[in-house]
């Protein structure tokens, strides 16, 4: 019998897009990474994960579904279980031409899956195309989130797909048991400059996934523009933009709030089509 752990079919993708982070993994460990969502990541070419360790969708795969932290999986009973379930057979020879369930073919599968999950239909994508009127608490916010945060969190995908140290700290330590996933783009390119320079989030659907940072230190946005506002610790790596700290009145937040909330793309998050994955 394979020795592997199958999700509910809602849960397969969905632990990696909108998972709380204090929620444990198969071996009952909480992970120590917020998990990035997967929306849009076919326009990201900079690097996957939040340090840009795997360069595309395909080298990543199999990290997830082996973890012992993760889904704990053995990759040869997942294919032994894919070989003789009753549908996959037939539809793997039918997308790739060949009887054979390979590693290779699942991981292209679901990549290819993967990359289908666009979010492009939020309110603010409709006012884009002339479909929706921001209300005036939505447009005050689109210029302080312009003022402010568009120099990394561009429009379009809302991030630079750069990596940069936001300070959220001062000190960077290495067990380890943790295998450098605190240092940073440092882990991957041994560049003092990339210590605790992270991947920059897209700020679409912002609203559902918190908790924030790589680590999910912050509960809430009101957290996040906390430290953007006080807290940014002063290293030689950090971001040369953060030297200024953000500092927003009680309406100005509210305002911004209100227009990350127009990034929250109902259509794609309710795509009912999606469930029978």
């Amino acid at each position: 019998m394979a020795k592997f752990r199958v999700l509910p079919a809602t849960t397969n993708i969905g632990i990696c897009r909108w998972n709380r982070f204090d929620q444990d993994g198969v071996s009952g460990k909480s992970l120590r990474r917020h998990s990035p969502p997967l929306f849009n990541l076919a326009w990201h070419t900079t690097g996957l994960f939040w340090d840009g360790g795997a360069n595309d969708l395909e080298s990543l795969n199999f990290g997830p579904i082996t973890h012992p932290d993760e889904m704990a999986s053995d990759l040869n009973d997942v294919l032994d279980y894919l070989i003789n379930h009753e549908e996959y057979p037939l539809l793997f020879q039918q997308t790739f031409g060949e009887i054979t369930i390979s590693s290779a073919f699942l991981s292209r599968a679901i990549s290819q899956y993967t990359r289908s999950l666009i979010s492009q239909t939020s309110q603010y994508d409709d006012w884009k195309n002339g479909q929706y009127n921001l209300t005036d608490i939505e447009l005050k916010g689109y210029e302080i989130y312009r003022k402010n945060c568009s120099s990394c969190h561009k429009e379009g995908l809302f991030t630079d797909l750069a990596f940069h140290n936001n300070g959220l700290d001062s000190i960077y330590s290495d067990p380890p048991e943790l295998e450098g996933i605190h240092l940073g783009r440092f882990r991957i390119s041994f560049d003092s400059m990339d210590l605790g320079a992270f991947k920059t989030p897209s700020l679409r659907n912002i609203t559902l996934t918190a908790p924030y940072m790589h680590d999910g230190r912050f509960a809430t946005l009101e957290e996040v523009l906390d430290h953007y506002e006080n807290k940014i610790k002063i290293t030689k790596s950090l971001s040369p933009i953060l030297f200024t700290p953000i500092k927003l009145s009680n309406m100005e937040r509210k305002e911004l709030i209100a227009f990350l909330k127009t990034l929250q793309d109902d259509l794609f998050i309710k795509n009912h089509s999606q469930e029978k994955f």
